[in-house]
């Protein structure tokens, strides 16, 4: 945005009207305005910030103070801003409410506020609130942050320094439009919650599943780590079988194997076995969580459903042997169906007829009363469109009426214009006259100034002969010439002309009109008389249109008389035909409602002695109870099925595994972040788990996932802790919570 031209008119300080030409200043955009205390610097502010939104650049006045208190009462007040943006030229104007004197006679009056709003190929908006609307929304910025930005008034430059972060932020993000990268950010915040969030639920899951398990003996699993879960769980499962010991002793020596190399490796600064060795372990982990729910599942199912598979099957015998009874009360049920059905056909063709027949008798009667009230239609028409044909030739000579009062007008203006210029062709003779009689009495008068400078001292006067001349009369250097004399006269002289030619004009013009007038003033008075044209004219449309629509309605009544004529016959055959259907359909609704009473008492015995109330119910549940049991049967043969040496293996592999890991208890109860109210708002569980799955898997997501979603903004790092044991004293754990996150620091921070 480039201002262009401000044009201010009684405002502020400046009492007429101020152009500020921006163009002389160059294309750089920023200007210096200076001057002393008073001058009106920050009016040209408030001019430019009034134009564009209707508020000066400062808090201190308001709109209703702008109007220059030096000016005087006639002289409008209005500020006019033209800027340029976007390579087009836009002009704005405003005007505030004041107080100004009237037009005519004597006294004040109160000018409104007002705005006007011009941008090439747009509509131009004049409303106060609109023009402000618009100019925001073309700017990109408001009032606040245009006096920020656009520029620094007297005193106002504190108040950018000074100004929030959001602030700061809120005007940048206007002016670079970058709403969708902030949008964008606000969706990474809450995605990120979600995904805490979720990963919380999976946590207390995870807990609350290995706090409900049970062991066969009725004894509960520690509310501990995932390690000793699945040591539990490898425990329960070795139990099953006669080479726990064996292998055991083998895995014992395997593990010792296993430090012997894995100190071997650190040396080398090489752990790829080790960690081929872990994700090996977590994929098995995951087979036995699955395999052992499978195995607990149907081990329970064989125990506590083997009795369901009789009682099923005994079930569905029975209702096979019902069959038949079924069949019957299928039968009955579609007879009622049926019936149900009839009737409900019978009722409705009732009702239908029994409408039917109520309507057709009252319009009978309506159109016999109507064609009672048409006895007479049709007597009128002639005398009607005799009257039409009259009115519309009225309409006509009405029209010419106008077209010679309008011919009257033309003329009248005409005579006008030719009397203006006679009055200015009369007044330019005059001044002409005047002009050309000053000049040859200034020439004259200087005739003797020249002829005194021309006299010599001895030399005698051609006017009085003497040969001294002690005082000379004066040449004055302003007096005309001839020619300039001659000039004035011969243009006197054709201003003269033009004048007379004028009154010719005017003259035959007002002949014309008055002629006109005449005979366009007889022909009115015996059209219309002493009304207007236009008022008789509308009357008499109106009264062409009453007499249409009178003609109209006698026409239509004439046609509707012969159109009942012909149409009562035909409805009172229609009735009659009707009223014998009607008696017919009442027939046959008694005879389907008698089948519907024999239907509905036998449907009703055998409802008693059956389970269900259709065979398609009752074979529905024999087969759901078939399926059940079979169903039973499958899964105790699989519940039945031991491990394979395969599984036992990975699990006995697994267990030793995970027993070797130096990992931290912790059970993510978070008492120690809720409870405690951490004052470096450390989240110490998520940090732990995090340490837990790089010390087991060596996962390089646990370093981002510290770095960048547990730590930062209101989350402190472990190294932040302040040692102030609160989280500790609630730990039900009771973990050195403090030391563990030295190692956690050493771990992610380096």
């Amino acid at each position: 945005m480039r201002p262009v031209k401000l044009t201010m008119s009684a405002f502020g300080p400046y009492s007429g009207e101020t152009t500020v030409d921006f163009e002389k200043l160059g294309e750089k955009g920023l200007f210096l305005i200076t001057g002393d205390t008073g001058a009106g610097k920050t009016t040209i502010f408030d001019a430019i910030c009034y134009a564009l939104y209707g508020e000066p650049s400062g808090d201190i006045r308001t709109g209703a103070m702008l109007r220059s208190k030096y000016a005087a009462d006639e002289t409008p007040t209005f500020v006019e801003l033209v800027f340029e943006y976007r390579n087009m030229e836009i002009r704005v104007r405003r005007n505030p409410e004041y107080t100004r004197a009237k037009a005519r006679g004597k006294g004040v009056t109160q000018e409104k506020a007002s705005a006007e709003l011009i941008v090439p190929g747009r509509e131009p908006v004049t409303k106060l609130k609109e023009v402000t609307d618009a100019v925001t929304e073309l700017l990109g910025i408001d009032r606040n942050q245009f006096s920020q930005i656009a520029m620094i008034a007297q005193g106002e430059f504190r108040k950018v320094l000074n100004a929030s972060t959001k602030d700061r932020q809120e005007i940048l993000r206007k002016i670079f439009k970058t709403y969708d990268i902030s949008k964008f950010q606000d969706r990474l915040k809450v995605d990120t919650n979600a995904l805490k969030n979720e990963l919380e639920a999976y946590r207390r899951d995870r807990d609350k599943a290995i706090a409900s398990a049970k062991c066969p003996d009725g004894k509960a699993l520690a509310a501990g780590s995932c390690a000793e879960a699945v040591t539990i769980i490898g425990e329960l499962i070795e139990s099953d079988t006669k080479r726990v010991n064996d292998i055991e002793n083998d895995l014992e020596k395997l593990d010792g194997e296993l430090q012997e190399t894995t100190a071997s490796l650190k040396k080398a600064e090489s752990q790829k076995e080790i960690l081929n060795k872990k994700a090996l372990s977590q994929a098995e982990l995951e087979k036995i969580k699955v395999l052992a729910a499978e195995k607990k599942d149907a081990l329970e199912l064989a125990n506590t459903r083997a009795p369901e598979i009789d009682e099923s099957v005994e079930k569905a015998h029975k209702l096979k042997a019902a069959e038949p009874q079924y069949d019957r009360m299928d039968e009955c049920s579609e007879k009622i169906r049926q019936a149900e059905k009839n009737i409900s056909e019978d009722n409705e063709n009732i009702t239908q007829s029994t409408d039917k027949e109520k309507r057709l008798s009252e319009e009978i009667a309506a159109l016999n009363e109507e064609r009672k009230g048409l006895e007479n239609a049709g007597e009128n028409v002639a005398r009607l469109e005799a009257e039409l044909e009259a009115l519309r030739k009225k309409v006509e000579n009405i029209a010419e009426l106008k077209d010679e009062l309008n011919e009257v007008e033309k003329l009248k203006r005409a005579a006008e214009s030719a009397l203006e210029l006679y009055l200015e062709t009369q007044k330019s003779a005059d001044e002409a006259r005047d002009n050309s009689v000053i000049l040859r009495k200034a020439y004259n008068d200087n005739q003797a100034g020249i002829l005194a400078s021309q006299l010599s001292e001895g030399e005698p006067c051609p006017v009085c002969g003497s040969v001294h001349h002690p005082k000379k009369a004066e040449l004055k250097a302003e007096a005309p010439t001839l020619p300039q004399v001659d000039a004035a006269e011969k243009k006197a002289d054709q201003a003269r002309e033009k004048y007379n030619s004028a009154s010719k004009t005017s003259a035959e013009a007002r002949a014309k009109l008055e002629s006109a007038e005449t005979a366009a003033a007889k022909k009115q008075f015996e059209l219309i008389g002493e009304k207007e044209p236009d008022t008789v004219l509308e009357e008499t449309e109106t009264a062409i249109d009453e007499t249409c629509a009178s003609l109209g309605a006698e026409e239509g009544k004439r046609d509707r008389k012969e159109q009942l004529a012909e149409a009562i016959p035909k409805l009172e055959a229609e009735l009659s035909g009707i009223t014998a259907e009607l008696n017919k359909r009442k027939t046959d609704l008694a005879t389907h409602t008698a089948e519907l009473g024999a239907a509905k008492e036998q449907f009703e015995a055998l409802r008693k002695e059956l389970q269900f109330g259709s065979k398609a119910e009752a074979g529905a549940e024999r087969e759901r109870l078939e399926s059940f049991a079979a169903k039973l049967r499958s899964e105790i043969e699989l519940c039945r099925d031991a491990l394979n040496e395969a599984e036992k293996e990975a699990v006995r592999k697994v267990c030793k595994i995970f027993r070797s890991l130096n990992l931290v208890p912790c059970t993510s109860c978070r008492y120690c972040v809720e409870e405690s109210q951490c004052p470096k708002g450390i989240c110490i569980p998520d940090m732990f788990s995090s340490m837990n799955a790089h010390e087991a898997f060596h996962n390089w997501n646990t370093a981002y996932y510290y770095n960048n979603v547990i730590t930062g903004e209101d989350h402190g790092k472990a190294s932040e802790c302040i040692r102030c044991g609160k989280c500790e004293k609630v730990c039900p754990q009771h973990l050195p919570i403090r030391e563990l996150l030295k190692k956690v620091a050493a771990t992610f921070e380096g």
